[in-house]
């Protein structure tokens, strides 16, 4: 008998145990990146059978708690790892090009309606040259010209500014994150030492995988004693525990590096697509910017000093600037120094007609300076599209892959409101095993002895 009461113990532990793990289930139902617990159970170690005992064999003993597991999917989590790196790195690049394209204005109010404005005013000027408003009108539409193309390069050179301080925070970040990781592979480390399951830290960990696969498309392998190593382009960023942290390199151009040899880094994910743009998409839609800026410079002026002004002189330069930043009206220009008329006939508005002829002439790269922007404007959209189109598609597997992970992992309340009906019932069938035992034990202590 004193067997059985032992069994009935062991079934209140089991039963409790299972109740409680339900219940932290429950409490985690909406915490991030937790994954649903189990108990895990095995039959007591059986008891030899007893001398005296008819029948051979031997007698249960029981059950035994084996331990409390994780529901993960090893191969969904290197799966979501892999698609969520592409995934924020095609976001981020989104992101940054949509911004991009606002740089030329909506089409009307922009730079290429300010250029076909320019271009206009002159052909105005050609029919009254030495009306000194028709002057002014070639000036201030020069002048909007100028303005709007500085905008345009201030807005190029706030992106990259832009881009450089979100690399730098996103360092600190990564560097932290690395940090955490150390400390929960040291402690969990030493919990499996122990024998212990240390499955909430566990999970905090899978939290911090997942950070570091957006930032910098880390790659993660686990080790057998707990630990883990977490690597960026096969270079370990956390190996046990010990970190090896990221530094930035302003620049220019802007680097993400070693922090302890200064060797490039060559990271993906969120802070990858931010190296990227910096070095290249936004530094070559700046430059092709100041290269429009500086040939439609070089077309106007020379065509501009072939005139002549009010006052029969040459005319002189009309923009100046060496990049879009500087573009800028002339120094000195004023509405009689507007070189309308071809030399030699200061009166007439045929040169004011040859400068807005100059729409259709091609600048030093072959193109018209309308076809320039509108080819600028074009490349512009086709990265942009790419860049959505593939931020929506790379999303959609995410999504496909968390899902399967839910599924996998994420708790259930109806489930764990079945367990603890389960449990309970176990719990108190188990009690009522130690109440009978108990109330024949007492029948045989109290209830029988010599009678007189």
């Amino acid at each position: 008998m004193m067997e059985g009461l032992h069994i009935g113990r062991t079934g209140l532990i089991a039963a409790q145990r299972g109740l409680e793990v339900a219940g932290h289930n429950v409490a985690n139902v909406n915490t991030k990146g937790y994954s649903r617990q189990r108990v895990e159970q095995a039959t007591g170690a059986p008891r030899p059978g007893s001398r005296g005992m008819a029948g051979p064999g031997a007698t249960g003993s029981g059950v035994v708690v084996t331990g409390v597991t994780r529901l993960r999917d090893r191969l969904l989590d290197i799966s979501f790892r892999d698609a969520v790196g592409d995934n924020t790195a095609w976001e981020t690049r989104s992101e940054f090009l949509q911004r991009a394209e606002e740089v030329l204005g909506p089409i009307e109010g922009g730079v290429p309606e300010a250029l076909d404005r320019y271009w206009n005013a002159w052909e105005k000027l050609s029919m009254s040259p030495q009306d000194v408003s028709s002057r002014e009108e070639v000036l201030a539409a020069g002048r909007n010209l100028t303005q709007l193309m500085n905008s345009a390069a201030n807005q190029m050179y706030t992106l990259q500014v832009d881009a450089a301080g979100r690399a730098s925070e996103l360092i600190n970040e990564v560097n932290r994150v690395a940090a955490d990781v150390v400390d929960y592979n040291r402690a969990i480390q030493e919990a499996t030492a122990r024998g212990d399951s240390p499955n909430d830290m566990l999970d905090a960990r899978e939290v911090a995988f997942d950070r570091l696969s957006e930032l910098v498309g880390a790659r993660v392998f686990l080790h057998e004693d707990g630990s883990s190593t977490v690597t960026v382009n096969g270079l370990p960023l956390v190996d046990g525990v010990r970190d090896f942290p990221l530094a930035e390199d302003p620049g220019p151009p802007l680097a993400v590096r070693w922090e302890s040899d200064g060797r490039a880094a060559g990271v993906g994910g969120r802070l990858g697509a931010i190296v990227e743009l910096s070095t290249s998409t936004l530094t070559s839609l700046s430059a092709d910017l100041d290269q429009f800026a500086v040939e439609l410079s070089a077309l106007v002026n020379t065509a501009h000093g072939a005139g002549v002004d009010l006052d029969g002189n040459a005319g002189g330069a009309f923009f100046t600037g060496t990049n879009a930043g500087e573009f800028s009206l002339a120094a000195g220009l004023t509405a009689r120094t507007v070189a309308a008329s071809a030399a030699g006939a200061a009166t007439d508005g045929n040169h004011a007609l040859v400068m807005g002829e100059l729409r259709d002439s091609p600048l030093a790269s072959g193109a018209t300076p309308a076809q320039t922007l509108g080819a600028f404007a074009s490349r512009l959209g086709l990265l942009t599209d790419e860049a959505i189109r593939n931020s929506d598609s790379s999303q959609s597997v995410v999504d496909g892959i968390d899902r399967q992970r839910m599924e996998a992992s994420a708790v259930s309340i109806d489930e764990e409101l079945t367990d603890m009906l389960r449990y309970q019932r176990a719990f108190e069938a188990s009690a009522r095993v130690i109440t009978v035992i108990d109330e024949m034990l007492n029948k045989l202590i109290n209830g029988t002895g010599s009678t007189r």
